[in-house]
């Protein structure tokens, strides 16, 4: 149903549906709502929209504005004003200026108390087109001071980053003696695998308390959810580095035991060679046909660890 404005000049149209094509009759609507206050900066905004969007003017924008006395400046407050407060639930009191600064608002700031620096708090739609000038510079002091601190978590966040990509989530690097010929250098050689180890797991462990302090910080700083995605993937693929070092501190782990129990068993044949006679030992013996067969499994077993320490950069320290 049709409502007449308060100008009893034209009649509202709902802004469900579309206004008049004839410019002439645009153009009197205009010039009637420019006559009264209040919804009619709406009303003209709306129309300035309208004329714009579907160039009722045939490229003649300015030139029309002018002769309706209004420059593109103006007419883009009117549009900006209606485009903010589609409802008009804003007080018809205030001018289009007001209405203007109220609409370049954050939408989140429009309606809420602010306190100024006379010590007045108000609400936008309380406040002169000076007060709410100051409010603006306030909360551009407060997004700029927001600004920095982002750029600062930022950049201790993007720092963190390349400090475990560059020191946390890496092979940990054990000055490692040449391999030696006697046995029992090989104890010592087993205990710095199992040093090498026990520091794996340090770093394990710090690595874990430093993607933590990454999350936290992403959560923090990731000011949209592609920031966030980028950021998540970069600490999934740390994730995923750290996994990979575990896994081979494991296999360390395990190469550990089986060196130990290598040693173990060549310090019980040290004790049998040193404590045997063999020139009073019956060459068919048994035991000593053992040893003969030991002997020769050592022998390629000597062999195939020479060749795999070759392959290891180990074999690259003693060169």
């Amino acid at each position: 149903m049709e409502r007449k404005d308060i100008t009893q000049q034209v009649v509202e149209t709902p802004s469900d549906q579309p206004l008049s094509t004839d410019l002439t009759q645009i153009t009197t609507e205009i010039k009637s709502y420019q006559s009264i206050a209040g919804q009619s900066i709406f009303e003209i905004g709306r129309r300035l929209k309208w004329v714009k969007e579907h160039d009722l003017v045939h490229g003649e924008y300015i030139n029309w504005l002018s002769s309706i006395n209004m420059d593109d400046s103006q007419a883009r407050k009117f549009i900006k004003v209606s485009e903010s407060f589609p409802n008009r639930s804003t007080s018809n009191d205030l001018g289009v200026e007001a209405l203007y600064q109220i609409a370049t608002l954050p939408e989140e700031e429009r309606e809420k108390l602010h306190r100024l620096e006379s010590g007045e708090e108000k609400t936008p739609d309380e406040m002169t087109v000076r007060e709410l000038r100051e409010l603006k510079k306030q909360l551009k002091a407060k997004d700029d001071e927001h600004e920095a601190a982002q750029a600062a978590l930022k950049d201790k966040y993007e720092a963190r980053l390349q400090r475990i990509k560059a020191e946390g989530i890496r092979e940990v690097e054990i000055p490692v003696p040449t391999v030696p010929d006697d046995y029992a250098d090989l104890k010592q050689q087993a205990k710095i695998l199992t040093t090498k180890n026990q520091l794996l797991e340090e770093v394990n462990a710090e690595g874990d308390r430093e993607l933590e302090a990454l999350r936290a910080e992403r959560d923090q700083y990731a000011a949209t959810s592609d920031d966030y995605q980028r950021m998540t993937e970069k600490i999934d693929q740390l994730k995923h580095q750290q996994a990979l070092l575990m896994e081979n501190n494991e296999l360390n782990r395990q190469f550990n035991q089986l060196v130990q129990a290598a040693i173990e068993a060549a310090d019980r044949l040290s004790e049998v060679v040193e404590r045997s006679d063999f020139t009073k030992i019956d060459s068919y013996d048994n035991a000593i046909m053992a040893l003969l067969r030991l002997k020769d499994k050592m022998a390629r077993n000597v062999q195939r660890l020479a060749a795999g320490l070759e392959q290891n950069p180990w074999g690259e320290q003693q060169a």
